[in-house]
């Protein structure tokens, strides 16, 4: 249809830009089932320069991965489970099984209660692997905890979400979900890998905003959500600083024969933490590379 009407890319340039003013230096498309057409558009982007940062994809079959590694990482497989399709816990443990058999972890969507229960039975059946991940997990039962924390399970958070979408989520979320809606403290409390990414474009980008949103636990009219959830800013900050392939293990350390990708503020780090913000982000490197000043 885009050919026959004539439509064309769009060019990522100015979101590449955008991302290295926040001193971003590297983003993962966790976007299901690329496709061979956004992965051609993303592709271009990053060997053109338009998205300078470091780029991983979940959404990429395995049987694809030796036609991306050239210009962009194969992270884990991303798989969508939605309880209104219908879940199925002994299918997707059979899926995971497959994904694990050729050496590749699986970054599972899962919202809901009922989703991530399903998702973390399925991976007790399949058994867990080094970089399985649950993205989001929004509603997650304090039950899970102990079999999380055992089979090293990153949950990816979205902080932003609390104050872009909370207001929201007070009125409509059930009252038994909302005590332990976009958990954080707690998850880390039990031993649980947390990392946390942005979900744009759902929420901003702005990985600052997402610090803030962290440590503050309010929503745009002031209203709290999860207080007891809430984590220090620089714990939040950290969440941002792992490796694309290991989100919450080791924070990444400037040393000798480290990669060249940072960000420079125009302030110590404690005064920024203290009121987070993107305007204070001087200069942004990516392999050594200056992509923002």
């Amino acid at each position: 249809m885009a050919k026959r009407v004539g439509l064309t890319a769009p060019s990522l340039q100015k979101i590449g830009v955008q991302l290295a003013s926040f001193g971003v230096t590297g983003v993962t498309d966790a976007t299901y089932n690329l496709g061979a057409g956004r992965a051609e558009l993303l592709r271009q982007a990053v060997q053109s320069g338009s998205l300078p940062q470091t780029l991983t994809l979940l959404g990429v079959n395995d049987d694809e991965r030796a036609s991306i590694e050239n210009w962009a990482t194969v992270g884990p497989v991303k798989i969508l489970v939605d309880e209104v399709v219908g879940l199925n816990v002994d299918l997707l443990a059979k899926q995971i099984e497959v994904h694990h058999a050729v050496g590749r972890a699986v970054a599972i969507h899962a919202v809901s209660r009922v989703e991530t229960v399903t998702v973390a039975t399925a991976l007790a059946i399949a058994g867990m692997h080094p970089g399985d991940r649950i993205e989001h997990g929004s509603v997650l039962p304090e039950d899970l905890d102990s079999l999380l924390a055992e089979g090293g399970v990153t949950v990816i958070v979205q902080p932003a979400l609390v104050s872009e979408r909370g207001d929201h989520y007070l009125e409509v979320v059930d009252g038994d979900d909302l005590p332990i809606l976009h958990r954080a403290a707690s998850l880390l409390r039990a031993g649980v890998r947390v990392a946390a990414g942005s979900d744009a474009p759902v929420t901003s980008a702005d990985p600052w905003l997402a610090i803030a949103a962290a440590s503050k636990r309010t929503t745009r009219t002031g209203q709290h959500l999860g207080v007891t959830e809430r984590v220090d800013a620089a714990t939040a900050l950290g969440w941002y600083l792992t490796d694309p392939l290991d989100p919450g293990g080791a924070i990444r350390r400037v040393k000798v024969g480290a990669r060249a990708d940072l960000c420079l503020l125009d302030a110590p780090l404690a005064d920024v933490l203290a009121d987070p913000s993107a305007s204070h982000v001087h200069k942004t490197w990516v392999g050594g590379r200056l992509v923002y000043s």
